[in-house]
């Protein structure tokens, strides 16, 4: 499968996030997203997206709440809408929503059980992509058991994104080190990852 690489400066997250949604939807399509980092709430916002934002996790669904609430007031007119669920009600709320997302973006991590009903939320042509952190290991991070998940419910490996942790700056890469790092991340993570799954259908982009 094609591998592609993306420069994605860490002190800048809602520039990765913006080049995601622009690359995998048009105006107006659905994208959810579990567990989100805050700055895909921001990047939605800025460039006018719509989004829902699921998380089981309180703190970070108040801190997603005040994000989407201030952007949503913008100039583009983002639709965001935050919700909180706890893990074992997660996969009725994404049954809701069957048919309705032209994108899905979920941690790697995400339990499995949590992932067919997050692939039946994807029209016919729409992606689910699947990101990496810093917790995340091995050279393929998502397991056998969720791809084997993702095939029955339809889906296809696409593609390989390696978001790699630096600049473009006259056309040559600079490597770009986390600040929160003792040694500025010159020693630390220099990349992660973004699998990309599609479903079949009119309308796919790729």
């Amino acid at each position: 499968m094609p591998i592609t690489v993306w420069p994605a400066d860490p002190t800048d997250p809602e520039a990765l996030a913006q080049r995601l949604l622009s690359t995998f939807t048009r105006p107006g399509q659905l994208t959810i997203a579990l567990h989100p980092h805050p700055g895909l709430v921001i990047a939605a916002g800025l460039g006018g997206h719509r989004l829902a934002a699921v998380s089981t996790r309180r703190r970070d669904t108040e801190l997603l709440t005040q994000l989407a609430d201030r952007h949503a007031a913008g100039p583009r007119r983002a639709r965001l809408r935050v919700e909180h669920t706890v893990h074992r009600y997660l996969s009725a709320a994404l049954r809701a929503a069957a048919g309705k997302a032209h994108l899905l973006v979920a941690p790697a991590a995400v339990r499995v059980e949590h992932l067919r009903p997050a692939a039946d939320t994807l029209q016919p042509g729409g992606h689910l992509v699947l990101t990496t952190d810093e917790h995340s290991t091995g050279p393929w991070a998502v397991s056998a058991e969720q791809r084997a998940v993702l095939r029955e419910a339809g889906l296809i490996y696409l593609q390989h994104i390696v978001a790699v942790h630096a600049t473009v700056v006259d056309g040559a890469w600079q490597p770009a080190g986390d600040p929160d790092e003792p040694d500025g991340g010159e020693h630390g993570r220099i990349h992660h990852d973004l699998y990309v799954f599609g479903r079949p259908g009119a309308g796919s982009r790729r």
